[in-house]
């Protein structure tokens, strides 16, 4: 998506596997000295409090409970379910044209193979095959944010 957006920034991603993995990633990245912002979606387990959780041990244990810088390298996808559920059933056809149809794109994806779908994925958007003009207002829009975050982030 980065490429896809033309966002610029000499940064890269590192896929956090799950918000419970969070404390790790950041833990290495204070460790050695990198500069980090994380980016979680809005996980539903325990009745959708995951992600709250997640948010307030960063800032009590990182951040001395300070919300505001946290905020600052925190970004919770709001209402958003899984990185997939930014995507719209026709974004993730140009992916894998026999995705099953359903409102989870979690589920449609298959919890198993999502690594494997964002493979293709950045393998189709650099090879070109996936442009901007492939892409729904609705993924556009929820990643724009995402790059927003990370472009006021890293101030580039």
């Amino acid at each position: 998506m980065k490429k896809i957006l033309n966002r610029g920034g000499d940064y890269q991603f590192v896929p956090g596997i799950g918000v419970r993995q969070a404390n790790n990633l950041i833990s290495l990245c204070i460790g050695y000295g990198l500069e980090w912002l994380a980016i979680i979606d809005d996980d539903p387990t325990e009745g959708g409090k995951e992600s709250k959780k997640k948010f307030d041990e960063i800032k009590d244990f990182v951040f001395d409970c300070d919300e505001v810088k946290t905020k600052e390298k925190v970004f919770v996808l709001q209402e958003v379910v899984g990185i997939e559920n930014m995507f719209t059933y026709d974004d993730l056809k140009l992916i894998n044209t026999t995705v099953s149809k359903v409102v989870d794109k979690t589920k449609a994806v298959g919890k198993n193979r999502k690594i494997l779908f964002s493979k293709i994925f950045f393998e189709k958007a650099e090879k070109g095959e996936i442009k901007k003009e492939n892409l729904s207002k609705q993924a556009l829009d929820n990643f724009g944010k995402a790059f927003d975050f990370i472009q006021i982030g890293f101030s580039l």
